[in-house]
C-alpha cells in the first residue's frame, strides 16, 4: 500500500511497482481516512504486504501557518499507520526529510547526526519518525526526487 500515491514521488513509485508486476493499493484521501484505524486495518487486510508512507503536509510555509494541521497530517496519521502495521506485522517505509536536522553546519549529513529541527515541518516529520519507529520500519531522510 502506498499513501500519497498521487504526489510526485508516490506517482512515480506506483508506476515503477506496477511496471515490475506488483499489485498496488494507493487510496485517495476521499477513499480512506488514514486517521481511522479500523478503516486502515480493513484496507490493509486486502492483501497488503507492506506500507510505503509518503502522504504528508510538505509545504514548509504552510506548516508554519497551520501547525495543528501539520501535526495532524504528519504525526497523527503516521502514528495510526504505524500502529496498524505493528498489529498486522507489516513492514512500513516512512519518507521523512532532511529538515529533521538543524542544517546550520555546512557538511554532508550522516545517519548518526543529531536531529534538531528548527521549524514546524521538520519538527512534525521528526515526531513522525519517533512514532513510527518499529522493528520493521525504514525511514528515509533527504531529497527523494
Amino acid at each position: 500500500m502506498v499513501t500519497g500515491g498521487s504526489g510526485r514521488i508516490g506517482r512515480r513509485l506506483c508506476e515503477r511497482l506496477l511496471e515490475n508486476g506488483y499489485d498496488v493499493l494507493s487510496p485517495e484521501a476521499w477513499e480512506l481516512d488514514l486517521d481511522d484505524a479500523a478503516k486502515v486495518r480493513k484496507w490493509m487486510a486486502k492483501g497488503v504486504v507492506g506500507v510505503v508512507h509518503l502522504a504528508a503536509m510538505t509545504n514548509v510555509d504552510e506548516c508554519e501557518r497551520e501547525p495543528s494541521l501539520a501535526f495532524y497530517v504528519n504525526v497523527a496519521i503516521t502514528t495510526t499507520l504505524a500502529r496498524a502495521c505493528k498489529e498486522l506485522k507489516l513492514p512500513m517505509m516512512l519518507a521523512s526529510t532532511s529538515f529533521v536536522f538543524e542544517g546550520t553546519e555546512n557538511k554532508r549529513l550522516a545517519e548518526r547526526d543529531r536531529c534538531n529541527p528548527i521549524q514546524i515541518y521538520g519538527g512534525t516529520k521528526y515526531q513522525a519518525e519517533l512514532k513510527a519507529f518499529l522493528p520493521a520500519t525504514l525511514t528515509l531522510n533527504g531529497p527523494l526526487a
